[in-house]
């Protein structure tokens, strides 16, 4: 209903390759240092269910407070960008998987609020530093396809209630436009990038729509305002940092045989990034 599915359908969704990847790659001091981001607070309780959903590769049922508060936590660590060493290493890999659980979350409640695009910036900014992306992709890719359910769901309730205005993308509100812009830059920040330019072209049209939810079918797009309704923040400077380097990159690898798009994708994509750094709150 909201167009993610369909806009995407190129990719395979995977809701358990990147658990299996985690599972591995998650050591017992990785795994104890989320369990006991709360203070030491239920640490054991909190272990047993990272554990089972790591062995699991899925989220079986909504979080209780146990294990979502230390998600949550996790999910705002911050990392210095481009720094690839110990700690920050650990640090992806903590965030990585607390950011990964809590979208998964999105195929059981797509009203979760802590499946936002606070949360998507530290999956995205971390499976790329980890070298994740395709695995990230096919998670999106999942996760988006159990959103479509959920907001199918919503929209029966609503017509049962007699609410003609319900909107698909309202459910999600202001992160809507995220996913697509989310999925752009995982994919074009492979060696080998391999979403279409047909795709990478509709993505970028629906991510634009899905910022201006409210506007008549058919009516024209105003500018992006990816940060609307948002107060300036730390958050907002770290997408806009990972917008910057997704348009440095598409410049530099532009011409790239394998790498570039054509012409008019490549004008969509980055052309809806500028509009979204021109608009945002931070903006210069």
């Amino acid at each position: 209903m909201i167009g993610l599915e369909t806009t995407f359908q190129e990719l395979s969704p995977d809701g358990a390759g990147l658990f299996r990847w985690l599972d591995s790659a998650l050591t017992d001091h990785d795994r104890h240092g989320i369990a006991a981001c709360d203070y030491g607070d239920e640490v054991e309780g909190h272990r047993a269910a990272i554990d089972e959903i790591l062995r699991s590769g899925r989220i079986a049922k909504p979080f209780d407070w146990v294990p979502r508060e230390v998600l949550a936590l996790t999910r705002w660590t911050e990392i210095d960008v481009g720094d690839l060493r110990e700690p920050a290493l650990t640090q992806h890999r903590q965030r990585l998987f607390a950011a990964a659980a809590l979208m998964a979350q999105l195929t059981l409640d797509c009203l979760d609020e802590d499946a936002s695009e606070n949360t998507l910036f530290g999956f995205v900014d971390s499976a790329i530093a980890l070298g994740q992306q395709p695995l990230a992709l096919g998670m999106l890719r999942w996760v988006i396809g159990g959103l479509e359910i959920q907001v199918a769901k919503e929209a029966q309730l609503a017509l049962k209630e007699g609410d003609h205005d319900f909107r698909p993308a309202d459910v999600m509100g202001t992160e809507a436009p995220y996913l697509p812009l989310a999925m752009l830059i995982l994919d074009r920040s492979q060696e080998r990038p391999v979403l279409s330019s047909s795709t990478v072209m509709a993505a970028a049209a629906l991510g634009r729509s899905l910022d201006h939810p409210n506007l008549p079918p058919g009516a024209p797009l105003p500018d992006a305002a990816l940060f609307h309704g948002s107060e300036p923040g730390m958050r907002e400077k770290q997408w806009r940092g990972l917008i910057l380097a997704a348009l440095e990159r598409e410049r530099r690898q532009g011409g790239s045989k394998g790498q570039g798009l054509s012409r008019e994708a490549s004008a969509a994509f980055t052309g809806w990034l500028e509009l979204a750094l021109a608009t945002s709150n931070d903006a210069d």
